[in-house]
């Protein structure tokens, strides 16, 4: 065996080299995990819990069209205005504080995602208590429900304006349709002859198919006021805030913790062996 031979296998370490190191050092292990429990532990009784409640909504609308556009109603939930309003009002001081100093439309309180596959929009929002997160909740959507409301009224209007003129056309129609029969029960035209009540007869047929259609027309129009056509913004079921806190997970944390620990005890046994066997080389050179 030649002396590059003797260098290679000098490095080369096994595994079961290394398992003789860490129970050398299995102080060191036992203390990285214990102050990984401990700072872990620490952490899940310092973190201010923090409650999660979630609900449904379903965009208001007027003669069977969306009132505004889901994705558009996502946007408002990230709008500071419409946030701060909304913290303001829901008694959310710290989220009124973050808003107010700039540091966004309190993205950490208020989540909001289309529901897969329809135009249902989930809103969850977050706070220190169960109480505090529901009235967040309940609040925002009051609000989104307001600005629905005013953005919908003049397509409510409209719809009324458009019954109104269909049934004064449909008033007028029937008046005509009323004195053409009066006419044409007169007189009848023989048979083969032309005569001025053939015309009337057609005229009256005419205004019968007029009657009819408008009628018809009315009832799709006054139809379209009751729901689903027209509805208002709303949540599908009341917020639901569960008893146990969304964060701070703490199974996750120890879990981190004692992984983290173990980790920092292996680099220190493993350190520690190299500046053993250095101080040895330094001796054995010396």
């Amino acid at each position: 065996m030649n002396e590059n031979e003797l260098i290679q296998a000098d490095d080369e370490v096994s595994l079961f080299d290394l398992w003789e190191k860490v129970q050398g050092g299995w102080r060191y292990v036992l203390a990285g995990a214990g102050l990984g429990a401990l700072i872990s532990g620490l952490a899940v009784v310092m973190i201010t819990p923090k409650y999660e409640a979630a609900s449904t909504l379903q965009i208001g609308t007027v003669a069977g069209k969306e009132i505004e556009a889901a994705t558009t109603t996502l946007e408002r939930f990230k709008s500071s205005a419409f946030v701060l309003e909304a913290a303001t009002q829901a008694g959310v001081e710290k989220l009124v504080e973050r808003i107010s100093f700039g540091d966004g439309a309190g993205g950490d309180y208020i989540k909001a995602q289309l529901v897969k596959g329809t135009s249902l929009v989930e809103l969850k929002t977050i706070g220190d208590t169960p109480e505090s997160s529901k009235k967040l909740n309940d609040v925002l959507v009051q609000q989104l429900a307001q600005r629905h409301e005013l953005l919908g009224a003049p397509l409510k209007e409209k719809l009324k304006s458009d019954i109104a003129l269909t049934k004064e056309k449909l008033k007028s129609v029937e008046i005509e349709l009323t004195e053409l029969s009066k006419v044409s029960i007169v007189s009848s035209p023989k048979d083969g002859q032309f005569s001025p009540v053939s015309l009337l007869v057609s005229q009256k047929m005419q205004k019968q198919a007029e009657v009819f259609g408008l009628r018809q027309q009315l009832t799709n129009l006054e139809s379209l006021q009751l729901a689903p056509a027209t509805q208002k913004t709303q949540a599908i079921e009341r917020p639901f805030v569960p008893v146990k806190p969304s964060s701070p997970k703490k199974i996750l944390l120890v879990t981190l913790g004692l992984i983290g620990g173990l980790l920092i005890g292996l680099v220190a046994v493993f350190a520690r062996d190299g500046w053993i066997r250095a101080r040895r080389e330094k001796s054995r050179i010396s």
